[in-house]
């Protein structure tokens, strides 16, 4: 009888270790969780202001690649238009 009891507590005692071990892990995670949300409180207004500079730099940047664009084409009618007028104009006796 006397072992019985001993083996039981045993179990209880290694069960109790147990408990406290994972206790102690989640009073950790729980420690980190409030770090992480205190540090997300921080953050989110800069991740926003972040968010608002890029979406306006990529409009700033699609602009300049319209206007880049619109100033080859403009180049390349006036070129075209150029190498038109002198041929018109060289072959115009012939």
């Amino acid at each position: 009888m006397t072992d019985e009891i001993t083996r039981r507590m045993d179990r209880l005692e290694r069960e109790h270790d147990d408990i406290k071990d994972s206790l102690n892990k989640l009073v950790l995670s729980t420690q980190r969780m409030a770090d992480l949300l205190e540090t997300q409180k921080t953050l989110a207004p800069k991740i926003e202001d972040l968010t608002s500079k890029v979406h306006a730099l990529e409009i700033v940047t699609s602009n300049a690649n319209l206007v880049q664009r619109a100033f080859v084409w403009g180049a390349g009618i006036i070129g075209g238009s150029a190498i038109v007028m002198a041929m018109t104009f060289l072959f115009r006796g012939a």
